[in-house]
Parts: structure tokens; C-alpha cells; sequence
């Protein structure tokens, strides 16, 4: 028999009577359920005699009631007597839960807060009963669901802390601490941090000014919603378009701004048209070198180019004629949040209105912490790196210093870089910082989801729709078709998403494909961005553009050829297939590491590209069928879902317009220092404390073996005294 602690870390499920509309907002992990008044239905007909009470009562009726387990008829008389004479004075009617059959000096109104609350209480997507019961039958389904099992209960409770990682680095600072360049910078942090505690807080007065003056309203009608996607990211707007497509079915007015190179756009939609601005400083990058770049070099690279995209952006003439427009009038704001368009947060102070933000790469950091959620690096993999969540130490540290650099340069190099650029275009003295108009995000709406995404706890303003752009497979157009329907040895697809492209490729790259693919017997689609390609064996067929999820949903498809892009790798986990990915950048290591270790795929990095390589991950995905079983795996836990992503984002978006921002759901982590949040200044009391008692102590045994080694040696020497008179 295991240890109890050990039964403990194998619960599967935990269902929670709370919900936010009255606890606190905090993070839960996935398999933690918040079902809270799962007891409570719509109120069912009164007894005949105590309805007639209740609607005879023209001044109202106060319900006073201690619960179960407490008797009111226990009271001590003096406390009994002090509500009598209360209710004795009152026109309302009293209805008291009495356990005795009598009450001495009863007055005759005693037979035998909340509505904003109330509304937050019953506005959820489903029953409380109806979500215990999904969840609890979702364990069955899945024999037991360890994929929602949190790698936390894998830790000890310093690695946790990270106590370990932070005992090294200190030791290596006090180490450095005789440096007179240690000195200084220490010094330095000191003044920075006492700085920022002033600046603290000057920021809350306009979030409450603009939460409070429709803190009231609670139903939602026809919103007008301005959705800004600046970025030429076709996958982006690809996998976020079906929540302003749901929205606008919902009856909202949509305005969107968007660049002139995107085509499907709704009529009914005012659309703002800007030219298509590429950053420069990524474009410019060596595709090999950057596949091997992560890290602090990474965080580099991206920090510059956010700069220069707002940069570039922000002076656009559709985008100033916005700018300073005074006829429009909007009551929400929904933007993607990329670190590249950071700087139109400024919009959500010009027009005054909550902000839904859009993640397009999951629970990046840099994403989450608008919302006060920060990842815990213990257990959390930074999404530049290819670590999974269980690390050792050393990846513990590594991972550590690289979120520490992360949020350093956002903090003191980006974030201010990006308040110029807002003040110099906006030109409002009013407009507050970013860090402030980051913290005033009332929804965050990441595209992750269990299915592929490491278990970690979410606040209840973090909501996972992970596959929002994935529905049931449409139609191929009927020459695909035909190609697919008669690949009786099966479909190899092969694409490198939207800005990769494999015609870019070194031509020995190229070969090396080519002669790999000339070997078998499957048909392999590849999106080749040129018209020809020299060479090409008759089972290869290019096209430019493949309409990739249906594609992938077609049952003849045996292997996906990716470079790990977030939503290529969710339309693998939703279809099922196997893949072979190739990172080249971003997110793309991170991705493909999670297919590596959940079975389902063979990570092939660029450096070790040859026909030897090749060839063995392809026949070994093609011919190995655990990885077809534990893509399937990944499939069905993919849409074992209470509804759709679609509706989970647009019932979560008009929420905050129901509820006017949402405030309830802002974490009270957003008003904590980042010595606050981390406890230091609690440890430090703590430490200090153990310190004085240690040190009182240390003194004290001191003090007492001198004081009795002294009187030893007197008496000693009294001893010897006398000694020496007899002889």
C-alpha cells in the first residue's frame, strides 16, 4: 500500500463547491473544477402556508438563518434577546430558523444583498451540476485522464520554490559580491526598485472609473467591437477570425482593421485596410542560425523587432485617421497580444473600453502576465526552449535565468521603448503607461488546450480554446480529391505553414526530400511556394496553398511534415495524425518537443537534415503504429469538450460586455510588487526572525558556559589554594 501522500498525487479529479462570483479569483490546474452551488437549481413552489406568508409580507421579509450545524436556539440569552429587540422594531416580516417550539418574548413579525452577485453567480455556459457531471464522466472516458495530471506533484517542495536554482545563484553572487561592478548594480536595483514602489498604484484610479460607471448593466445587447489584427500573420488571423465571425453571427458591429492582403471578409463588416508590414529584423535572419537560436538571443532578436513593428505601424494613415477620430463610439476592444502590436493597447484608453486579448502561440508569458498569471519555471517551460515539464536541475536553472532575462528586457528595455512610440503617435497627455493598459485586460483567450498544452493552472479571466479555427472536414476540391481518394498506399503532407517557405530551401535540401520521397510507394503533397521544381518525382505534387485541416482530415493521410507551428500542430492533434517536425523558430521547438514526448512525433532539427536522417524518421512514423495510436489518443482528448472552442471564446466575450469589463475576475495579483508576489518580504521577516533566535541563543550557551566555565575554574583554584597553605 502506497504512502497517503502518494494516493493524494494520484486523484484524478478535483471538483470545488466555489465560483468566482464569490471566492477570489486564483489559478486552478485543469483537472481542478469549480462547480460551486452545484446544489442550487431554479427555486421550486413554497409549502401552501409559507407561500401565503411570503406574498402576504407588503414590506418584505428578512430570512435569518445560522445553517446545520449551529442552533440559534443556543444562543446565550443576552445575544437572544439584543435580535428580539431588533426585530421587535422592524415593519418587515422575520423569518426565523428556530430549533425549539418555543421563544420566549417572540414579537409578533417573527411566525413560526446581492443582486449584481446574484447574476455573476448564475451567468456560466452550463449548469454547476452539468459540469461536475462532464468532467467526472470525462475521467471515465479517459482511465483516470493522467494528461491532466500537473507535473507540480512530480517536484519536492524546494524545487517547487525553486530553492535549489535560487541557492546557486546566490552562492555565485556572493561569490561576485567583492566585484566593485557587483556593488554598483546592487545598488543600483536597490534605487529602481524603490522607484517603481512610488510609481506603483497610480494606474488603479482609471481602471476603476472605467469598470465602475456600467458596473450595473448585465445584460448585453447589440456591442459594437473593434478587432485589431495588424499583423501580416496569416495563420494568426486564420485561427482568431472564428471569434469575430461568432460575434458578428451574435448581431454585434464588427470594425475591423486588418492588412490588405487578407481576403474572405464579411461584407457586413466595416473593415479599415492597412498596408502589410513585415519585421525586418526577423526577415532578415538566417533561417539556419535562428533554428538553432533560443534563449536570451531569442528574446533579443523578438524584443527589437516588436519594437520596430510599432514603430512602422503606428503612423499608418488608416491607422492615425483612427487615431484621432471622434465620431466612433466602441464597447470593446478585441486584439491579438504578440508583443509586436503591444502599442495598440492605446486604443482601449482612447475609447475608453474593456480589452479582450487573443493569443495566438498558447500561455506565452509575455501574454499571461497582463493578467497577473506568472508561470512558475519550476514546471513551466519557457516557450523558447524544448524542454518538457518535468526538468532536472540544470534545466530548472537554465529555464529560470531565461524567464528572469525574459521579463527583464520586457520590463526595462521594450516597455519603454514602446511608451515613446505610443506618446509620440497618440499625442494624449492622459494616456497611461503600458504596463497599466496591459493590466486592465479583462479577458485573455489563449489558444491552448489539454489536449496538447502541459497541464498548469489558469485564473478564471484565462480561458483555453485551443483549435479555435478547427471544425468538422469540408469538402477538398475535387482534383484533391481525386489525388487523395486514390492514394491506396496513403498521403504524406508536407508544408512549412505561412511564412516558411520550402522554396527557400538550400538546394541540397531540397535533393535530399526529393530523393527520400522518389522511395516510396505513398503520394506526397508538398506546398512549394514556386511554379516548378526540378526533379520531381511523379508521386510528388505541389501546390502553392493546400486548405491544410481539411486535408488532414481526410482518413487516406498517414504523415505530417511540419515545421511545428502552433496551429498546424493543434490541426495534427485534432485530426490525428502523426508528424515529423522542424522547427525553425519561435514557439516551433517548444511545439514539436510536445508531439516528441507524447508519442505522437519525431523531432527532425535542420542541422542534421540528410537522406540518411530523413529517411529513417519517415519509415519510422509510416511503419511504427504506436505513433498513428497516441495521435488518435491526442484526438479524442482534443474534442472531448462541454461545447465548442468557438462558443467557449464568444460566451466568455460577451460576458465581459455583460458585465461591463468583468472586474471580478482581475487577479489581486496585479497590485503586488514583484517582492510581494514572491513572498521575499515575508521570508525576509521570516529569515530574520530565525536569525535574531538563533543569534539570542548562540549568545545565550556562550554566555552560560563562560559563566560556568568560570565558576569551574574558581572553584578550582580555591581548590588549589588550599592545597597549597597545608603543605
Amino acid at each position: 500500500m502506497p504512502s497517503v501522500s502518494t494516493l493524494l498525487t494520484n486523484t484524478s479529479l478535483v471538483i470545488l463547491q466555489s465560483h468566482v462570483s464569490f471566492s477570489y479569483p486564483r489559478p486552478h490546474v485543469p483537472n481542478v473544477i469549480e462547480t460551486g452551488g452545484m446544489h442550487i437549481q431554479q427555486p421550486q413552489a413554497l409549502a401552501k402556508d409559507l407561500e401565503k406568508l411570503m406574498d402576504a409580507a407588503e414590506d418584505g421579509i428578512i430570512f435569518f438563518s445560522m445553517g446545520s450545524a449551529v442552533k440559534s436556539s443556543d444562543f446565550p440569552e443576552e445575544k437572544l434577546q439584543a435580535f428580539i429587540g431588533a426585530f421587535s422594531r422592524l415593519k418587515q416580516l422575520v423569518l426565523w430558523k428556530w430549533e425549539n417550539n418555543t421563544m420566549p418574548g417572540k414579537p409578533a413579525n417573527i411566525p413560526r444583498e446581492a443582486k449584481l452577485r446574484s447574476r455573476l453567480f448564475w451567468d456560466r455556459p452550463e449548469s454547476p451540476v452539468e459540469t461536475a457531471v462532464y468532467w467526472t464522466e470525462y475521467v471515465l472516458r479517459h482511465r483516470g485522464a493522467p494528461h491532466l495530471r500537473s507535473a507540480v506533484l512530480d517536484l519536492s517542495w524546494y524545487q517547487y520554490l525553486l530553492l535549489d536554482v535560487a541557492a546557486l545563484l546566490l552562492s555565485g553572487a556572493l561569490l561576485a559580491l567583492h566585484h566593485p561592478a557587483v556593488v554598483f548594480l546592487l545598488h543600483f536595483l536597490q534605487a529602481t526598485a524603490l522607484h517603481l514602489y512610488k510609481m506603483k498604484g497610480g494606474w488603479l484610479l482609471a481602471l476603476v472609473i472605467s469598470t465602475t460607471c456600467g458596473l450595473f448593466v448585465s445584460h448585453v445587447n447589440a456591442a459594437n467591437v473593434l478587432a485589431l489584427f495588424p499583423l501580416p500573420a496569416r495563420s494568426h488571423w486564420f485561427s482568431l477570425k472564428p471569434l469575430i465571425t461568432g460575434l458578428s453571427e451574435r448581431g454585434h458591429n464588427i470594425t475591423l482593421l486588418i492588412t490588405e492582403s487578407e481576403e474572405d471578409i464579411p461584407e457586413n463588416w466595416n473593415v479599415i485596410r492597412i498596408p502589410a508590414v513585415f519585421p525586418m529584423t526577423l526577415m532578415k535572419q538566417d533561417m539556419m542560425k535562428l533554428s538553432s537560436t533560443k534563449g536570451m538571443k531569442l528574446y533579443d532578436i523578438f524584443i527589437d523587432a516588436g519594437i520596430e513593428m510599432c514603430e512602422n505601424l503606428l503612423p499608418l494613415e488608416a491607422v492615425q485617421k483612427l487615431m484621432n477620430t471622434k465620431e466612433r463610439m466602441f464597447d470593446l476592444l478585441v486584439m491579438e497580444y504578440f508583443f509586436m502590436n503591444d502599442c495598440f493597447l492605446g486604443f482601449s484608453h482612447k475609447f475608453n473600453v474593456p480589452v479582450v486579448a487573443l493569443s495566438s502561440v498558447g500561455g506565452f508569458h509575455w501574454v499571461t502576465d497582463a493578467v497577473g498569471e506568472l508561470c512558475t519555471p519550476s514546471y513551466i517551460p519557457d516557450i523558447f526552449s524544448d524542454y518538457t515539464d518535468h526538468m532536472t536541475f540544470w534545466q530548472r536553472l537554465e529555464n529560470t535565468v531565461a524567464l528572469m532575462y525574459a521579463r527583464y528586457i520586457y520590463n526595462y528595455h521594450y516597455l519603454p521603448k514602446i511608451d515613446e512610440i505610443i506618446e509620440k503617435n497618440f499625442k494624449d497627455p492622459t494616456m497611461p503607461r503600458l504596463s497599466a493598459l496591459r493590466a486592465n485586460t479583462s479577458l485573455m483567450i489563449v489558444q491552448s488546450h489539454v489536449s496538447f498544452s502541459y497541464p498548469r493552472p489558469h485564473l478564471p479571466n484565462v480561458i483555453e480554446t485551443g483549435g479555435m479555427h478547427i471544425q468538422q472536414p469540408k469538402a477538398l476540391p475535387q482534383d484533391l480529391k481525386n489525388v487523395m481518394d486514390n492514394a491506396r498506399d496513403g498521403v504524406i503532407f508536407f508544408s512549412m505553414g505561412s511564412l516558411i517557405k520550402s522554396a527557400d530551401f538550400p538546394q541540397e535540401w531540397v535533393q535530399t526530400f526529393l530523393t527520400v520521397f522518389s522511395k516510396l510507394k505513398q503520394q506526397v503533397l508538398w506546398k512549394w511556394e514556386n511554379d516548378t521544381m526540378p526533379g520531381k518525382p511523379a508521386n510528388v505534387h505541389l501546390r502553392k496553398w493546400f486548405p491544410q485541416s481539411d486535408l488532414l482530415g481526410h482518413k487516406n493521410v498517414q504523415l505530417f511534415i511540419s515545421h511545428g507551428g502552433l496551429q498546424s500542430s493543434l490541426e495534427a492533434t485534432a485530426r490525428g495524425v502523426p508528424v515529423i517536425g522542424m522547427p525553425v523558430a519561435a514557439e516551433q521547438r517548444y511545439n514539436v518537443q510536445r508531439i516528441a514526448s507524447y508519442g505522437y512525433g519525431i523531432r527532425l532539427d535542420l542541422q542534421n537534415i540528410s537522406v540518411q536522417s530523413v529517411e529513417w524518421a519517415v519509415n519510422e512514423v509510416l511503419n511504427n503504429p504506436t505513433y498513428r495510436e497516441k495521435a488518435e489518443q491526442r484526438s479524442r482528448l482534443f474534442w472531448d469538450r462541454p461545447e465548442s472552442p468557438v462558443e467557449t471564446a464568444v460566451y466568455w466575450t460577451e460576458y465581459v460586455l455583460r458585465h461591463r469589463g468583468a472586474p471580478h475576475l482581475r487577479s489581486t495579483a496585479l497590485d503586488l510588487s514583484w517582492y510581494q508576489y514572491l513572498l521575499l518580504d515575508v521570508a525576509a521577516l521570516l529569515l530574520s526572525g530565525a536569525l535574531l533566535v538563533l543569534i539570542v541563543t548562540v549568545v545565550a550557551v556562550r554566555t552560560l558556559y563562560r559563566l560556568i566555565t568560570a565558576k569551574t575554574s574558581s572553584s578550582h583554584q580555591q581548590k588549589r589554594k588550599k592545597t597549597t597553605k597545608k603543605e
